[in-house]
């Protein structure tokens, strides 16, 4: 399959590059081939001046590599290669004797970029679709195809660094803006304007020349500092990626690009012996995986346009505003005027948020709190695409207000429950046509969590689970089907990992030695500061139903119980929790010690620190295990992927299960076992997970699940 044509006409070759089996344009072993012999005619022709290269792929100039063939590689030689073999095609285009325009009309990410900045002009178009970025870090590489050399020498050293090591996306306009860029044209007419600015020889490299103070020690010395601070700040030092971009662009800054590129090149390589690529790639591909679910093969007939939120607390207003942010109308209803005017306040927080980070433009932001409307009644709820209500979490509430919805909205209005741990087969019972009813779980906040639990009672009917899917999958989160048990997934995995936490607490172990042990692991917050954040009252209510649920492996602390429904200490929005937040710089809350007769360990080994983090984690895996048996996702990837978006697990250890399945199955069971007898019979290790063990599988290979 030829994926390039050439056209030569007046000393201008026109390349133009489709992939017509992708619905993207990569490089691969095939398409550098092809590439090398559009080269070679190029090298060979004396009539060419020019060479104009461009995509003929709507929207999309090159998204990069191609990341199944990188991921597949069976060795390190093979991944050097690919790497030395990029390297070699950009160098020989960059060394044409004819002068070379990227013509970049959509997507330039990755080695898309990196070839544009081989060529000797980049021309943008004015197209909303066109962006440019090199976005590695995220995969746990670096740009290996010359990035780190030719940015750095367009934008100066400081825009470089912002842009690779935080794998940042440029406009078409702030590309210009910052000499990555050199011309700016018409996407209808991008062609005739091109030529336009060849023949009139109006086409100028606008490449910045470095500020001689970019190559003063003192000077690099600071900047480089202060990109590390933010980058450890913001990954946790766990992630090498933007450190070695870091490194790699300040000690090759004012060498030569030969000499450059080879310190590169070993630096991908080096990368790539870690496992942290192989795991982001894996959860890459996992997200791409949920866009091709069986789910989305037939499209939906709906148009969900308008929607219904029942209940406008800061949750609902929460799941009003990213309604409103994929261009829907929303319609709020509650009891009072009062609690309608926090989902208009929750909505707009949000909304003056973006405008302020400059991510919503202002008159965007005024058009979405127009499309607002509310009531206190049913009125206009007949006119609804679909209702999702939002009202606290008790089983009778939740019942009587579905009842109420069904009753005035249309017969075909999709009605959702937003629920993080009730029955939804309970709640289906009282409805005349449960098979458009299903719970649908979003996180808090809302506009920040990717994930969505979509959760089907045994009445959903097939239809009803794929409009939804589709639809959450249209509004840019990721939905994952669940089954129906208490907690579905996430919170019947995180909220063992709480629990823990308080039984440690209770041990005599500090607050913050605690969180700081789960941070170091790679948790994005430690359990208990996260538990004051959500609201110590509501994760009580959750534990409760799964103790309800599941027995003593759930059983809450007595001393919790005081902390909630005696001491009122309800987290963050009382001002004390785990934490006292009553200085406005959180301090732990020593009261929990002398109000509760719990000795402190106000020093900590590092055997006690290893201890602290096996009881949170590895509480998580056999909860995690028992899902697997029972079905309640289908795969152990989207296990992995959903406690990786719903919960913070950490990426680059590539998931919960993918973590047990490294670490070792049998080290994992004996561990188990052993805290079983040390501490108690919540460790003990589930069937399915001894069931494993025994086999000598793991949840990845010979997964039992199957």
């Amino acid at each position: 399959m030829a994926h390039f044509s050439l056209d030569i006409q007046n000393g201008i070759a026109n390349v133009a590059f489709n992939m017509t089996t992708e619905k993207v344009n990569k490089f691969s072993r095939d398409v550098f081939d092809q590439l090398a012999d559009i080269t070679q005619q190029i090298e060979s022709d004396t009539s060419i001046e020019w060479v104009i290269f461009n995509s003929t792929k709507p929207g999309i100039f090159i998204a990069g590599a191609d990341i199944k063939e990188l991921s597949q590689t069976s060795s390190l030689d093979d991944a050097k290669a690919i790497i030395h073999r990029g390297h070699d095609t950009f160098d020989r285009w960059a060394n044409l004797k004819q002068k070379t325009i990227a013509v970049i009309d959509g997507v330039a990410l990755g080695g898309g970029l990196e070839f544009a900045l081989a060529c000797d002009f980049i021309v943008v178009t004015d197209s909303p679709k066109v962006k440019l970025g090199l976005p590695e870090v995220n995969l746990g590489i670096i740009p290996g195809w010359g990035g780190t050399q030719r940015l750095p020498r367009r934008v100066g050293l400081i825009k470089a660094i912002e842009c690779i090591a935080s794998g940042k996306q440029l406009s078409g306009k702030q590309a210009l803006k910052l000499a990555c860029a050199d011309a700016m044209v018409p996407s209808e007419f991008k062609d005739e304007s091109i030529k336009t600015l060849i023949l009139n020889k109006k086409l100028k490299r606008r490449s910045r020349k470095p500020a001689l103070i970019e190559f003063m020690p003192l000077f690099k010395s600071m900047v480089v500092r202060k990109a590390k601070q933010t980058i450890v700040k913001k990954t946790g030092g766990h992630y090498p990626a933007p450190l070695k971009a870091l490194s790699i662009i300040n000690s090759t800054y004012a060498k030569p690009l030969k000499k450059g590129l080879e310190i590169e090149k070993k630096a991908v390589i080096e990368l790539m012996e870690s496992p942290i690529p192989r795991h982001l790639m894996g959860l890459f591909f996992s997200q791409e995986r949920i866009k091709k679910s069986p789910h989305t093969e037939q499209k939906s007939a709906r148009i969900i346009r308008h929607v219904g939120i029942v209940g406008a607390g800061l949750m609902g207003g929460g799941i009003g505003w990213w309604f409103l942010s994929n261009q829907q109308m929303v319609r709020f209803k509650d009891i009072s005027w009062e609690m309608v005017q926090k989902g208009y306040q929750a909505a707009y927080k949000i909304i003056k948020k973006g405008i302020s980070n400059r991510k919503i433009k202002p008159h965007h932001g005024k058009q979405m709190m127009t499309n607002i409307s509310s009531s206190l009644s049913y009125d206009g709820f007949g006119l609804m695409d679909m209702v999702v209500e939002a009202v606290p979490e008790t089983m009778d509430l939740k019942k009587n207000v579905l009842k109420d919805i069904e009753s005035a909205v249309h017969p075909s209005t999709i009605i959702a429950t937003n629920t993080s741990s009730l029955d939804i087969d309970a709640l289906a019972d009282g409805f005349a046509h449960p098979d458009r009813f299903l719970g649908v779980h979003f996180f808090s906040p809302v506009q920040k969590m990717p994930l969505v639990e979509i959760i089907p009672s045994k009445h959903t009917s097939d239809t009803i689970i794929s409009d939804v899917y589709q639809m959450v999958l249209k509004n840019k989160k990721f939905p994952v089907i669940v089954k129906n048990c208490p907690g579905f997934l996430i919170n019947r995995v995180l909220l063992p990992y709480i629990n823990e936490a308080v039984h440690l607490v209770i041990q005599g172990f500090k607050v913050d030695d605690i969180d700081k042990a789960a941070v170091s692991f790679g948790m994005p917050i430690g359990p208990l500061a996260l538990a004051d954040e959500v609201g110590l009252d509501i994760g009580y209510k959750v534990l409760k139903i799964l103790e309800n649920g599941y027995g003593n492996r759930f059983k809450i602390p007595e001393q919790f119980d005081r902390f909630v429904n005696k001491d009122a200490w309800l987290g963050k929005k009382s001002g004390i929790g785990f934490y006292n937040y009553s200085t406005g710089t959180p301090i732990v809350n020593d009261r929990i010690y002398k109000e509760h007769s719990i000795v402190m360990k106000y020093r900590i080994s590092e055997q006690d620190q290893s201890e602290i983090i096996d009881r949170l984690i590895l509480i998580m895996l056999n909860e995690a295990s028992r899902c697997m048996a029972e079905h309640v996702v289908s795969s152990p990837e989207l296990l992995d992927l959903a406690l990786i978006m719903g919960t913070g697990f950490p990426a680059f250890r590539g998931g919960l299960l993918t973590y047990a399945d490294e670490r070792g199955l049998s080290d994992i069971i004996h561990r188990l076992n052993h805290l079983s007898q040390a501490v108690d019979q919540r460790f003990k290790p589930s069937d399915f997970l001894v069931t494993l063990g025994k086999e000598n599988a793991s949840f990845y290979r010979n997964n039992t699940h199957d």
